[in-house]
């Protein structure tokens, strides 16, 4: 068949938008480093399960990267304080460090035990106890061993920047944007912010750097005392430690802090890292809610359920936020008695709220999907039409 300049076909705005997505949950996505006992199947599984999330809530992904950078930050500050490392540039720790030390990058061993990942916690009690020296690891090692250079970085960023000025050039001409185009946008937005908070993250390494205990230095305790702590005080220390199995659980875990439910934690730090994910997660949804007028659909039954679906993602996250608002409130300012119980009865009913709507977030996060592809089968001419882009240049 013939195809004019200026038209595109479902073919091409199917596979743009596969592209962009596979970039924004398979390329983008920092992985940590697999444990030392784990199989390539493993590995493999672990993976798939974090582009599985990512392609179903993207916000988690957003969520635990805004958690590591915090978390980094933090490691990164307080290594210099303790050790006020020297000139050496191979003792000169960075951001890269931090996030190393987090995604699992040190496992130690010692007396013929099996290896085992270090925290940073576990990292600091050794170095203080003189177990261990402070690794001599430069950045240009780390990144050595990272799989995504800056070419790859630079490449994912193009994609996803083109595919947003494809977007907006459509809406400048006055072009419909399909539903599928729509989901990409809204996956490119969020990928923006995580992939720039992972920007010093090293990508798919592989290996660990083994450290051993120095020649009579007494015996560690890898494993940290016992604690006592809740399961979900525990799901919360999970990332901060490195783990990838916090993922499941944060959505979760999200909702119950309002709740109030880890009595012992840190409420007004936790919001500050939470409250932000939470308003984007807001934004995230409010994407989905541009089809409402600026799109065709191929009938009523659809156009209904896609507008419920998007109502339901955009509004989910809100009263989170706002019990998330009430409880940082609370935290940093004196309030009397009777107002705080209100507040914290509010916080509490506005988390139960959220809890009992997770189903209907799940349910209408899949049926987006599903429509959006759906729809590619009865396309307007109109969102078939490509952009002139010579009409955005000035000329006589």
């Amino acid at each position: 068949m013939y195809v004019e300049v200026h038209q595109r076909t479902t073919m091409n705005i199917l596979w743009s938008c596969l592209a962009t997505i596979f970039a924004c949950t398979w390329v983008a996505v920092h992985p940590n480093i697999p444990g030392p006992r784990e199989s390539e199947w493993l590995r493999f599984r672990r993976r798939f399960a974090t582009m599985f999330y990512a392609v179903i809530a993207p916000e988690v992904v957003t969520l635990w990267a805004m958690r590591q950078q915090s978390s980094c930050c933090k490691f990164y500050s307080e290594i210099i304080g303790w050790f006020r490392i020297p000139d050496d540039e191979s003792l000169q720790w960075t951001l890269s460090h931090g996030f190393f030390i987090q995604m699992g990058g040190f496992i130690f061993s010692q007396d013929c035990e099996p290896a085992s990942v270090i925290t940073f916690k576990q990292l600091q009690h050794m170095i203080d106890n003189k177990i261990i020296d402070l690794p001599s690891l430069s950045e240009e090692d780390i990144l050595d061993k990272s799989k995504g250079d800056l070419l790859t970085k630079i490449l994912v960023v193009l994609q996803m920047t083109w595919f947003i000025v494809q977007c907006t050039g459509r809406w400048a001409t006055g072009l419909p944007v399909t539903e599928l185009e729509v989901v990409t946008l809204a996956f490119a937005f969020l990928n923006i912010i995580t992939y720039s908070l992972w920007w010093n993250k090293p990508q798919n390494v592989q290996r660990a750097v083994r450290i051993t205990k120095k020649s009579g230095a007494p015996k560690m305790e890898v494993e940290p005392p016992s604690q006592r702590r809740t399961w979900l005080e525990r799901k919360f220390a999970e990332d901060d430690e490195g783990s990838e199995n916090w993922l499941p659980w944060m959505i979760l875990i999200t909702l119950l802090v309002p709740l109030k439910v880890v009595r012992d934690h840190d409420i007004t730090e936790e919001t500050g890292v939470l409250f932000p994910s939470l308003i984007m997660s807001v934004l995230f949804g409010a994407i989905h809610l541009i089809p409402w007028v600026s799109s065709s659909f191929p009938s009523s039954t659809e156009r209904t359920l896609w507008r419920i679906c998007a109502c339901i993602i955009a509004i989910e996250p809100l009263p989170v936020a706002i019990g998330m608002g009430l409880y940082r409130l609370m935290g940093q300012h004196r309030i009397g008695t009777v107002l705080k119980m209100i507040m914290e009865a509010v916080g509490m009913s506005l988390g139960c709220l959220a809890f009992i709507g997770l189903p209907l977030y799940v349910l209408a996060r899949f049926t987006l999907l599903v429509l959006a592809f759906t729809t590619l089968q009865s396309l307007p001419p109109s969102a078939l039409q490509d952009i002139s882009w010579s009409s955005f240049v000035p000329h006589v």
